[in-house]
């Protein structure tokens, strides 16, 4: 699950009590926490707690705010997951969602957009549909 941060340092920790309760019924689950330059602890207060949770995670941070789609992409770059979902922070989309997505797309239904990458970006990924999918690769497909 990628997770763009800016700005939530309030709303994290019950982001990650959720996201604790979650990891029983998905014990695969992943969080990416990409720190987009937030000017607040949201940083500090992750690089504490994730240690402690059940969960696996991972904490990127980028060198300043580039906005919630370059973050979602570097998030979907850092994970190691068959299926990547996102989720925003601030709770507003709350985190048991991901239980309604699970069952009402199912595998290989439609999650989500990635911006086109850069051209000096090294990837075989370009803009398109992210699907997610079960075939076991490190990166999710893409749609033309």
């Amino acid at each position: 699950m990628v997770v763009p941060i800016y700005g939530n340092e309030e709303s994290l920790p019950d982001l990650l009590r959720q996201m604790a309760a979650l990891h029983q019924r998905y014990p695969e689950l992943e969080g990416i926490f990409v720190v987009d330059g937030s000017p607040d602890n949201s940083y500090a207060l992750l690089r504490m707690r994730l240690p402690m949770m059940p969960f696996r995670s991972k904490l990127v941070s980028l060198s300043r705010n580039f906005g919630s789609h370059a973050a979602i992409r570097a998030g979907m770059t850092a994970a190691d997951a068959e299926s990547i979902a996102v989720l925003a922070a601030d709770l507003q989309q709350p985190v048991s969602s991901i239980d309604q997505l699970d069952l009402a797309c199912g595998i290989g239904s439609v999650l989500g957009t990635v911006p086109p990458l850069r051209r000096s970006q090294s990837s075989s990924r370009r803009g398109g549909l992210v699907r997610l999918h079960e075939t076991g690769a490190r990166r999710p497909r893409v749609a033309a």
